[in-house]
């Protein structure tokens, strides 16, 4: 074989190919064959700096998975719009690139031991107030990330955030804005009002049934029926399954293994001296004065002294260098194998790492203690009955879409597994049914596949636990429904809008006699109105509808003594007649220094992110962007 390969190569056309490859090596380098070597394509390019496929390529990928976990149990990948996410990460990497383009013009700097001190007090690494090496791998690879690959994206998340940070920190507000404020919060406003509810007006009307048609006929779209299915369908569902007993010998051998997981999970309570090495302190230096700090702790001196007086971590230094207790896999590999080779009570010569020079000491050491197999016994029977559960419940539902695939209807399904063939009737996409309103169910109603009945659908999984097959009996196309079925709709529409009409008009009444120069309480008394007066109201005052009390204070102020009369239609359908006696500004000195600070810190906050987004739009604006 390897004679045949030889001689082909003797050809004019394998030449060919050896000398286009050859030139292509010579004009553009290897990398323009092989990937990796400095030849990545770029997305997008920002001042000339650009953004990697492989970079954008991670965050898209993370972004759809934080997008899948707010979905939860109904998450489904065929939700998404490709396109918009990417469209979307894109521009989120552009603005990123732009802001860190800035920061590092200006300078700023992050330190990596600040960012995993950081990293060690974040709420969502800890369990029962402590850092959790376990719970961090968890939350970080549900979210696409290894530990590395966080510490950059919060590095640089935190360096970014120092400009917004500082322009939102740096506004201010002038204690007559915050005055000004307040007396327009503040305000109060006294007015009489009357509520004039349509349904009261329900009896002075009536709808004819010309009326009726004519309406029917001006606004049939209105009465659309959508398309919809009949449908047979069967539901397996995992509530209704039983796990049987679990034997004893089967918790009794579970506990035996979660003991050998448990053996030697031991943690180390770490204390550290950090001497960092900088443009000031070169590599020799920092280990010149590790190694003098070190001898003074052979001589005697106390090394939580020298670590608050020495050490250049500054999240631990305060603390005599003590970093807490941990298990393996929280520090970098250096630092973790002179801590763990360490006896407890011991001082370390000093270690080199990314960070600088550590004299690390080992504290204490603590194992945790197993549970007993009475104490863990429940849990582990539940465990091991919900992973029956699982197993029972996948094996049915490969047989139930197995067995629906291979015949036509669903009795074979329903004889098979012990299931019950339902009906539905005229299921449309407005479905208010929780397993027909699903998105993937209402996919597969309404697929053209399914639609003919010929065949069921796929097996589909939805939430609670639960598998669904179905079959389309009928295709119901979308429809006006005729008027006979619509007429008492019909009538009660016209009915409302002709009541609402009905109470406009009496109080359009009222209007004209209260601007006239009634006194507006005997005008509403005389027409029959519950007129009710409120003296000093406020905007958040829940005695009046929110709909009401901000159309209240949106009226112009009563002029010479006059009330200001106003008339509003309201979301409800009713309406209601006012008249706005007078106008109150807000005291400032009324309220607490709380409160005014409070509102003062609200108010600079909003500068602040004014000034905040302006400067962001002037760095987008000014920026060469150019995408690939």
């Amino acid at each position: 074989m390897l004679q045949d390969v030889r001689r082909g190569m003797q050809g004019t056309t394998a030449k060919v190919i050896v000398w286009s490859i050859a030139i292509t090596f010579a004009l553009f380098g290897v990398e323009s064959i092989v990937g990796g070597i400095g030849g990545e394509p770029d997305v997008a390019e920002v001042n000339g700096e650009g953004i990697p496929e492989s970079e954008f390529a991670v965050a898209v990928e993370r972004k759809k998975r934080q997008v899948l976990a707010q979905m939860g149990e109904a998450a489904d990948p065929a939700l998404i719009d490709d396109a918009l996410l990417s469209k979307s990460v894109l521009d989120g990497l552009i603005q990123e690139k732009t802001l860190e383009q800035d920061s590092s013009e200006k300078g700023l700097f992050l330190s990596t031991s600040m960012v995993d001190e950081y990293i060690r007090g974040m709420q969502e690494f800890q369990v029962d107030g402590e850092f959790s090496q376990q719970r961090m791998q968890n939350v970080l690879g549900s979210a696409g990330f290894t530990l590395n690959s966080f510490r950059l994206s919060l590095a640089k998340q935190v360096l970014i955030d120092q400009t917004r940070a500082a322009l939102i920190g740096s506004a201010f507000v002038l204690d007559n804005e915050k005055d000004k404020l307040l007396e327009l919060d503040r305000q109060t406003r006294t007015f009489g009002m009357a509520i004039l509810p349509a349904e009261n007006y329900l009896d002075e009307v009536s709808v004819s049934d010309a009326e009726a048609e004519n309406y029917y006929n001006e606004n049939k779209n209105s009465f659309t029926q959508p398309e919809s299915v009949d449908i047979e369908y069967v539901v397996l569902d995992k509530s209704s399954l039983d796990a049987g007993e679990i034997p004893s010998e089967d918790v009794e051998a579970r506990y035996e293994l979660e003991l050998q997981d448990f053996a030697g999970e031991e943690e180390r309570r770490a204390a550290h001296i950090l001497i960092s090495i900088t443009d000031e302190l070169d590599e020799a230096a920092a280990l010149e004065k590790a190694s003098e700090l070190k001898a003074r702790i052979d001589a005697g001196d106390d090394f939580a002294e020298i670590a608050k007086a020495e050490s250049q971590d500054e999240g631990s230094a305060t603390e005599g260098g003590d970093l807490g207790f941990s298990a393996k896999g929280v520090y970098v590999s250096g630092f973790e194998d002179a801590l763990f080779a360490l006896n407890e009570g011991e001082v370390s010569e000093p270690v080199k790492t990314e960070f600088g020079y550590h004299i690390i000491k080992l504290l204490a050491v603590q194992v945790n203690e197993p549970p007993t197999l009475a104490e863990r016994a429940p849990s582990i029977e539940e465990e091991l009955k919900s992973g029956k559960l699982d197993t029972l419940f996948v094996d049915l539902s490969q047989q139930l879409a197995d067995i629906s695939y291979s015949s036509p209807g669903l009795e074979e399904s329903a004889e098979e597994l012990g299931l019950e063939i339902k009906e539905l009737f005229a299921v449309s996409r407005n479905s208010q049914d929780v397993t027909f309103s699903d998105l993937r169910v209402q996919r597969a109603l309404f697929d053209s596949e399914n639609l003919s009945g010929e065949n069921n659908s796929e097996l589909i999984e939805i939430e609670g636990g639960k598998a669904l097959v179905f079959n389309v009996r009928a295709y119901n196309e979308e429809s006006i429904k005729e008027f006979a079925q619509v007429k008492a709709e019909v009538v009660e529409a016209l009915q409302a809008e002709k009541a609402s009409a009905y109470a406009v008009s009496i109080g359009s009444a009222f209007m004209v006699r209260a601007k006239t120069g009634e006194q507006p309480g005997l005008v509403a008394t005389d027409i029959g109105l519950d007129w009710e007066e409120k003296s000093g109201v406020r905007r958040d005052d829940f005695s009046v509808t929110p709909d009401l009390l901000f159309k209240i204070f949106a009226m112009e102020h009563p002029e010479s003594g006059q009330p200001r009369i106003g008339g509003f239609e309201l979301a409800s359908g009713d309406f209601a007649v006012v008249a706005l006696e007078s106008v109150a500004g807000g005291d400032p000195s009324d309220v607490t220094m709380i409160e005014a600070q409070s509102v003062k810190s609200s108010l600079s906050a909003s500068y602040g992110g004014t000034d905040y987004s302006t400067y962001l739009r002037s760095l987008e604006n000014s920026a060469e962007v150019e995408t690939f």
